[in-house]
């Protein structure tokens, strides 16, 4: 008789990009409501040990030319539309507009994720 189980089966962390939810609007203007740009996953259920997946969130923002205006490689949801210093005059927000997402669940089983996202900032 053979026993056959799934004990030396890897499952990966997030079981698909169904499983990922990333913000498509950013307005930070103090309304609790779409205040930073949020990137949240479901882990896999077959997973036995959550810490064993060690997700690491990598996100790169661009802006409509190709320039990088934001790079986190530890992302924690904390993204309000900041501009780099100096990157956009005196101005410490990005002007409002669509810019581009890469998101890179390191470790999770998934490849990087890429889309759009629309800022709405008030430059005061």
């Amino acid at each position: 008789m053979i026993n056959v189980n799934d004990d030396c089966i890897e499952y990966p962390c997030i079981k698909s990009i169904n499983d990922v939810n990333i913000s498509i609007l950013v307005t930070p203007n103090d309304d609790f409501k779409n205040e930073t740009f949020d990137v949240s996953y479901i882990l896999n259920p077959a997973v036995d040990d959550e810490f064993a997946c060690d997700i690491k969130t990598v996100v790169k923002i661009f802006n409509r030319w190709g320039t990088k205006v934001y790079q986190s490689n530890d992302y924690a949801n904390n993204w309000k539309g900041e501009s780099p210093s100096g990157s956009i005059g005196l101005s410490d927000k990005l002007p409002a507009g669509t810019y581009y997402y890469v998101v890179n669940l390191v470790n999770s089983g998934i490849k990087p994720i890429q889309g759009y996202i629309l800022l709405g900032t008030e430059n005061r």
